[in-house]
């Protein structure tokens, strides 16, 4: 439950307009976990939208001995995420925290080292020119690795990379386009006491076409000149800092800022989103999570305004 307000400049109708957001959050969900044998299991699980049911995992694990073989759809290897709950609790993901939708994919898990071929498609892809059609072809997956380390139960990090190919071709001449995405990220973990600090940053190249979202649609995506003849890049950079604090079992306090900013042809287009939240344990599996934030949508590449949302509110969550 949240009251959300977008400024004259985003709201698209020319005055700031707030409304009440009032619905079971898309990430509410259903599933299990299933234990086959001694080296193989499985797990399901599907969340919902609206009056539709969503996979969100569908996958088997096999354990050979020297390490694991996933086969399914699940999350991919670059799984970043803050504290954030507004929205399906985006984490800041959109924001400078990079975090791959859930995709089908094939994983080799090695301990804390993960190297997965992911479906390569995304609607990114879908790229646009007046008066013309493409066609878009993917020769091979995208692959996408992390590996973390714990130095010792205070001090932990993360690094993750992924990479594909696709080649976009106008449909009236058969003249083909190569594109590339990839990106690069890495974060450090303090743990102290009740206390936990986290910094992540992050570089890519058309970092939309890899599905990690970006809270504005030009950030991360690769674009067309005028003659729709050549194809530009979108040079991407991403840093972010979350924090928690338990203050007792019944309250926590949380506070994250990030920060993801794209070079465009035109120029650079940017956005960050901060927030401030306090999880409240109301009983065992039962919490409330009052959040105020706000998403800044900043400047577009021609250097206007963009505008922001205001909001603030409450997840209200119930585990069984």
């Amino acid at each position: 439950t949240f009251s959300a307000t977008d400024d004259a400049l985003n709201s698209g109708v020319n005055f700031d307009d707030r409304d009440t957001e009032w619905a079971t959050q898309v990430n509410s969900r259903i599933g299990a976990n299933v234990s086959v044998s001694e080296t193989l299991s499985a797990r399901f699980e599907y969340g919902v939208s609206g009056a539709v049911a969503n996979l969100r995992h569908l996958y088997a694990t096999w354990d050979f001995g020297g390490g694991k073989l996933l086969v399914g759809h699940t999350e991919t290897p670059i799984n970043f995420a803050a504290g954030q709950v507004y929205g399906t609790d985006d984490g800041l993901n959109g924001y400078g925290v990079f975090n791959q939708a859930r995709s089908s994919q094939i994983t080799l898990i090695f301990d804390d080292l993960r190297l997965a071929f992911v479906n390569p498609a995304s609607t990114a892809d879908a790229i646009t020119s007046p008066g013309l059609t493409f066609d878009t072809d993917y020769t091979f997956p995208a692959i996408v690795a992390s590996y973390s380390l714990a130095l010792n139960d205070f001090l932990s990090f993360k690094i993750a990379g992924a990479y594909k190919s696709m080649d976009v071709v106008d449909t009236s001449n058969d003249q083909g386009y190569s594109i590339d995405a990839y990106l690069a990220a890495a974060s450090a973990t303090l743990n102290y006491d009740e206390f936990s600090l986290t910094a992540m940053t992050g570089i890519g190249q058309n970092i939309a076409h890899l599905n990690v979202a970006a809270g504005d649609a030009a950030i991360g995506t690769a674009t067309w000149d005028t003659t729709a003849t050549d194809v530009y890049d979108s040079d991407d950079l991403a840093y972010s800092i979350f924090a928690t604090f338990k203050v007792n079992d019944m309250l926590s306090l949380g506070a994250g800022y990030s920060y993801l900013e794209s070079e465009l042809k035109d120029g650079d287009d940017d956005s960050c989103a901060f927030y401030f939240n306090a999880p409240i344990a109301l009983a065992d599996g039962v919490s409330i999570t009052p959040e105020i934030g706000k998403l800044d949508y900043k400047n577009a590449a021609d250097n206007t305004d963009e505008g922001d949302t205001v909001y603030f509110g409450a997840k209200w969550q119930i585990n069984f």
